[in-house]
């Protein structure tokens, strides 16, 4: 499929990943602006973005309606309660797509700091595979650890870390909220992406992706701001 035929959308999930992280990393301060605002912004003047869900906790509604409703109305952006759980909240999604819309971008909303270039890579890939995830290798030496003792070493160039976003094709998103099973590794084509993106759990994570977000590489301005251009803020 051409470029031009390609419509996203992009789920933000705030629920923490399926391998583990803190279920409130999207609304913790990061140099005054919190990720889930950095990650609408991320992808709201994107020409290929067609619709923007943010998918939410039960318990988590009353403080988002009060601190970000207005920045993702504004911007939008949809917001949809879901779960608890990573694949919960995607099935949630799958319920709120378009018909018209031919790939899903999932993302963790915990997650700011994507470069630019990440995201092109991303887009020009989906559909070359189910699934197409952004990875960044691992530097060192991995132990493997059971029972809280360490059982052997493994080679680093043998692994990458997956990352988010992700970007499935419609038949493979629709056939993940069914499942809520992890789309098997076979599924997935991986990208190798900028080590700047990572997760925020916390205040201390906070301070570290506040410096990292001033060391990614920033596009030039567009005239052309996608379907959700005029939101600023």
């Amino acid at each position: 499929m051409a470029d031009s035929e390609k419509r996203f959308a992009v789920v933000l999930l705030t629920a923490p990943p399926i391998h583990g992280g803190d279920p409130g990393g999207a609304y913790v301060k990061v140099a005054e602006r919190e990720p889930i605002l950095r990650c609408v912004e991320m992808f709201v003047t994107r020409p290929m973005t067609q619709q923007m869900l943010a998918i939410i906790r039960a318990s988590d509604k009353e403080d988002v309606n009060l601190k970000f409703q207005a920045h993702l109305s504004f911007s939008g952006v949809k917001t949809v309660v879901g779960g608890d759980k990573w694949h919960d909240q995607i099935a949630a999604a799958a319920e709120h797509i378009k018909d018209d819309i031919t790939h899903v971008i999932v993302h963790d909303a915990a997650r700011p700091a994507v470069a630019f270039t990440d995201l092109d890579d991303l887009e020009e890939a989906a559909g070359s595979a189910p699934a197409v995830g952004l990875a960044a290798p691992v530097a060192d030496v991995v132990v493997e650890y059971a029972d809280g003792k360490p059982v052997r070493y493994h080679d680093p160039a043998g692994y990458r870390l997956l990352l988010t976003p992700q970007a499935f094709t419609r038949a493979e998103f629709d056939d993940l909220a069914k499942s809520k099973v992890e789309t098997a590794a076979e599924r997935i084509r991986l990208l190798d992406a900028n080590p700047l993106n990572q997760r925020v759990n916390n205040a201390k994570d906070a301070k570290r992706v506040a410096a990292l977000l001033k060391l990614l590489p920033q596009p030039k301005r567009e005239e052309n701001l996608g379907p959700f251009g005029e939101a600023q803020w």
